[in-house]
């Protein structure tokens, strides 16, 4: 068994999780912007997790 064999079968159907996962911790960090009150940055970063999310029903 090669190393890709292992990647196909234990890596690539979680990336969806994985995905998710990342996409609350951006969510996490843009609240966390935008209640030290930059605006801009907070927004940027929950935009960026919703994208993530839409990008993991897409894999899904």
């Amino acid at each position: 068994m090669n190393s890709f064999n292992a990647f196909d079968r234990y890596v690539l159907p979680h990336y969806p999780l994985i995905i998710v996962i990342v996409a609350l911790l951006f969510l996490y960090v843009g609240v966390l912007y935008y209640r030290n009150g930059s605006t801009v940055a907070g927004f940027g970063w929950m935009i960026t997790a919703v994208v993530a999310i839409f990008i993991a029903g897409f894999l899904h």
